[in-house]
């Protein structure tokens, strides 16, 4: 489940519950910099870099197929 932002994996709780419940891998990775990540000083915060970090946390997992849903208040999708 990769959340915005400004929230932790915590927040996302009743939904990692009702999804682990249901039989899927969640996996809840706080973006670097928020949450309980790292908070390093020197840090380039891009969508680029975003990005390549969650792609590393993929490959290291060894997940190659995910189900994802974007959302917030201006858009609601989901994707396969």
């Amino acid at each position: 489940l990769l959340h915005g932002k400004n929230f932790n994996g915590a927040y996302w709780k009743t939904t990692v519950d009702a999804l682990s419940k249901e039989g899927y891998r969640v996996v809840v990775p706080d973006q670097i910099g928020f949450g309980k990540s790292s908070k390093p000083l020197a840090y380039q915060f891009t969508f680029q870099q975003l990005a390549q970090n969650t792609k590393a946390i993929l490959d290291e997992l060894k997940i190659n197929k995910m189900w994802y849903s974007l959302e917030n208040i201006f858009l609601l999708w989901n994707y396969k």
